[in-house]
Order: C-alpha cells, then structure tokens, then sequence
C-alpha cells in the first residue's frame, strides 16, 4: 500500500492481493503423469502418519495405446514441508520382454515409500508372473532393490491385482489376487516381510472366484477385503490377521447379493478400533445403476453387525431400505471405470471419507463424516471433485483444514484427448482473493 498526500488529494494505492492454501503445498489440480497417447492406469495413494508426505503410484504403457497400460510404474510425491510436487520417478521401468501390470501399491512410513507391484514375463505373452516389493526415499527420489514377494507359472497362477499396508514396525503386508484353474477363478493370498525377509504366501480364500482384494493395518490387525463371486450369489468378504493368527478359517460375508445384483471392488480402512469396508453392487439391471453401502466394526474388526450396511452420503439403514441413490455406470468407452470403485480412509478419530465416480453426470465424488455416532454417520454430502470421464480415485486424509472441515488428498484417471492421464487434486479450495484495486482517490477538504 502507498499512501500519497499531494494538493488536498489522499491517493492510496493498494496492490492485487492473492492468499494461498498451506503454505508449501500446492492444493490444485495437477497432471502427474502429462504422457499423451500413454495410458497411465489405476493410481494409488498413500499417506504418511503425519501427514506431511503424500505418495501417488500408478501403471503406464510403454506402447503408445489409449487402452494398454502395461508397462512401468511411476511414483510422485509431494511435502507440506518442504513445498509441491516432485519429479517423476521410475520405480519399475517395462518393455516388451518385462512389464507391470493392472496396478501398483504404496503406503508411506516417515519420508519412505513402500510399493508392491506385479510383472509379466514376457510382457505380451507372460510365461512367469512375479509380485514385487520396493521403497523409494521420498527425500532423495532413489529406489532401492526390488524384492521378489512370490513368482508363479503365468499359464498356470497369474497373478493381478496387489494391495499393500504397513504395520507400526513398518514392516510390509501385501495382499493378492491368484488365479488359476480352467475356467480361471481367483483365490486370495497374504504375505508378510518380517526380519528383513518375506514369508511364505498363505491363502486367505480359494472358494468360489475371488476378486480385487485390499488390505488396512490398525490395531495390531491385517484387515482384508475381497470380492467374491459364487454359483448364485455374490459375496464381500472380510478376513483379520492379529499377531501372526488368523481369525476363522471362513471369512466374514459382510453382504451378499443375488447373481443380477452383485457386489464390486470393496475398500477397506482401520483406524482408532474402527474398521471401516466400502462397496457397490449393482442395484437395478434395466437401466443399470449402482448402489454405494458401507460396514463398520467399532471392536477392531472382531465383529460387524449382521445386515448393518449403510449406504455412503445417505446413511439410511441399508438392510431396510431399498429406495437407493442410484448411480449410473460410466460407460462402455470408459474400461478402466467399471462400476463405481469406491476409496476409503479414516482420519486419526475413525472418521471415514469416501471418493467414487458415476456416470450419467460423469465425473468423480466425493464425501467425508461430519459427525459419528457409535452406529451412525453423518455425511457432508455428494461433492463433485471433477466432471469428466474420470474415476478410479483414492483418497488419503491431509493436515485438517480447520476443526471440522479436513483436507482430502486424491489421485484419479481421466481421459484426455488422446488416453488417460493420472492427476492429483485436494478438497481444498484454493483461496485466491484475485482482487485488482485500482487507486483510491479521497478530497480531503
């Protein structure tokens, strides 16, 4: 500001002004990945305990394909601390002869990154499927030596879809989809790096057809969530693992549907006692539409309640209500965005939030509690994050904005023009005053 006195005439100037988010960390939408006619596929997203580091993983092509992201996997990562976004970094570089595949993992501990991933040998025509474990310092931007988890015979056990979570030893715990037989059906297995060394792979499920597991560490527990699908109905399942013992030889069935309704992609969260589990099913066959539930065992994962599904945002009493929001598929063009692919996270006080993408109005949503009871939450709403052809989201809970408003971190896919890029974004708005004053000229009589 310039204060100008001058012939009776008080002239201040006032410059523009513009305020930004927490300082050292870019809350805007970014592109991460910026590789066109690459496709960059299945982002992940991880956050570290004091949420200082956010950690983003995903797979891309190493061909020029707007449908194939089989290839490498890519890390970026960003402090509140130290300020924005880093370069990218090559975790797994792939070609014709090796490449990854479907997705990658990550979780951080302090100022390191902990990821899980699969490879193909060779890429096109895989005779060997190899599960992965690698850090990389989220200070020096260096990975270290890749580990081998498990490699199995890809004509006879291909291996897909990994999850990872880190215990408060901060050692890795991995979860994984097998599948083998003819028809090919998916059985579940669980390893675990202790002493420096991985174990064995231990079978978690092998009934039925088994899908997209995902694994949470809290209170001492793996915690362990899968899709399956039997002879006439489909199941999501739940499975903890507590000081190296597992809980009953059959899982949970935390809900079960009929064969033209199934469940898809569960999530699952822990934290503070609480234990959280996300799914859709599909809620209407003409048109198609889906539903989005949720369970929570406030005992550490030792108990849910029988038929307490929720529905996310609502939160009416699934197991006696049957009016669901309805969300449209996607879209046939949009492969990567089956069903709805819900995320979950927890803040430290077991609070959820929930990100998911829809059709019809296409885009991405997201919902955080509010406020929780011991059998009930209260939701903010449906907020759409970005209205597009985009999905496949994770969130992760940053600093909170202020006592009752937190800030989301996400990392999502969505198509450009050419294929799909991976972008970050945040539920944080940036405050951009953005005002221009032009001189006030006061008399002074």
């Amino acid at each position: 500001m310039a204060v100008v006195l001058a012939g009776g005439v008080v002239v201040i100037m006032l410059t523009t002004v513009a305020r930004s988010a927490s300082a050292g960390f870019l809350h805007i939408r970014l592109n991460l990945s910026a590789t066109s006619d690459y496709t960059s596929a299945d982002p992940a997203l991880a956050i570290s305990p004091d949420h200082d580091r956010v950690a983003i993983v995903w797979v891309e092509g190493y061909i020029q394909s707007k449908t194939d992201s089989r290839g490498h996997v890519y890390l970026r990562a960003a402090s509140e601390s130290a300020g924005g976004l880093g370069n990218r970094i090559a975790v797994y570089t792939g070609d014709e002869s090796a490449c990854a595949f479907d997705r990658a993992a990550v979780a951080v501990t302090g100022t390191t990154a902990h990821i899980a991933y699969t490879v193909y040998n060779p890429c096109s025509t895989p005779q060997y499927t190899r599960l992965y474990y690698q850090t990389c310092s989220l200070t020096s931007g260096t990975c270290g030596s890749s580990e081998l988890i498990t490699s199995t015979a890809a004509s006879q056990y291909p291996i897909t879809w990994v999850d990872l979570a880190v215990d408060e030893n901060g050692n890795p715990h991995v979860v994984f989809a097998r599948y083998e037989g003819a028809p090919r059906v998916g059985k579940i297995f669980y390893a675990a790096r202790t002493g420096g060394a991985w174990g064995s792979s231990l079978s978690v499920y092998s009934t039925g057809n088994n899908n997209t597991p995902a694994i949470a560490w809290g209170g001492s527990c793996a915690h362990i969530t899968w899709q399956n699908k039997g002879a006439t109905l489909g199941y999501i399942y739940y499975r903890r693992r507590c000081g190296g013992v597992w809980s009953a030889p059959t899982p949970t069935s935390l809900f079960s549907s009929n064969a033209d309704t199934p469940p898809y992609k569960p999530d699952v969260a822990a934290q503070a006692d609480r234990v959280f589990v996300v799914w859709s099913f599909r809620y209407r066959t003409d048109p198609e539409t889906y539903a989005l539930l949720y369970i929570r065992s406030n005992d550490n994962g030792a108990s849910f309640p029988v038929g307490g599904w929720r529905e996310v945002v609502t939160d009416y009493d699934a197991s006696r209500y049957s009016d669901f929001t309805e969300y449209e598929p996607a879209g046939a063009e949009a492969t990567y965005l089956e069903h709805l692919q819900p995320s979950i996270d927890l803040n430290e006080d077991g609070w959820p939030a929930v990100v998911w993408h829809t059709g019809g109005v296409t885009g991405t949503y997201y919902s955080y509690a509010i406020s929780v009871t011991t059998n009930t939450v209260g939701w903010n709403g449906a907020t759409l994050l970005m209205e597009s052809s985009s999905g496949a989201a994770s969130v992760g809970f940053g600093e909170p904005i202020s006592e009752t408003v937190p800030l989301l971190h996400f990392a999502y896919m969505e198509m450009t023009d050419s294929a799909w890029d991976v972008y970050y974004d945040s539920s944080q708005v940036y405050d951009y005053l953005g005002h221009i004053y032009l001189p006030l000229v006061l008399k002074n009589d």
